[in-house]
């Protein structure tokens, strides 16, 4: 029996590395590309962590955290969540009850509900979600696409407004 065993595996063997050979997989897909986008986000660090240029993922509910640095590409889908963060190329809130406090930032995207983001500089925010507020000292562009939010910035941002009952103060 085990003889046949054998000669069974050794028999497919060949097969076996042809296909593997002939897999249509792109270098990107690999699992070491896998481990290096990996790497290069942060996901549910502790408090106080460095950025660094990499992007931050927060996927845990009831978070507090301070952030430093520059960050890539920010998404919050936990809920509950507070976060002070110094700098990032663009946030995205997909939890609920969700308070950001921001120096700079390039884009922010609102899809959940009841969030607060409390930000100094933005070119581009989009609220998706509804009954959201955003306080922000420069901002380039709102665009309201949700329900009840509110906007209250230093300046006169152009504002495109495609939901109902929002306000810019």
């Amino acid at each position: 029996m085990r003889a046949i065993r054998t000669m069974v595996t050794i028999g497919l063997m060949p097969g076996i590395l042809a296909l593997t050979a002939c897999g249509g997989a792109s270098p990107s897909s690999s699992p070491t590309a896998s481990l290096a986008a990996a790497a290069q986000t942060l996901v549910d660090p502790a408090s106080g962590a460095q950025c660094g240029g990499k992007d931050l993922r927060l996927t845990r509910d009831r978070a507090s955290m301070v952030i430093d640095g520059a960050c890539g590409a920010v998404v919050i889908t936990g809920s509950h969540v507070e976060l002070n963060l110094s700098q990032a190329q663009s946030l995205r809130v997909e939890g609920h009850d969700i308070t950001v406090l921001n120096e700079k930032l390039g884009q922010a995207t609102v899809t959940g509900q009841r969030n607060t983001l409390n930000l100094t500089q933005v070119d581009l925010v989009q609220l998706e979600g509804d009954d959201n507020v955003v306080l922000a000292t420069r901002i380039g562009r709102i665009r309201f696409l949700g329900n009840g939010n509110t906007l209250n910035p230093s300046g006169k941002p152009a504002v495109e407004d495609r939901g109902r009952d929002n306000k810019v103060l």
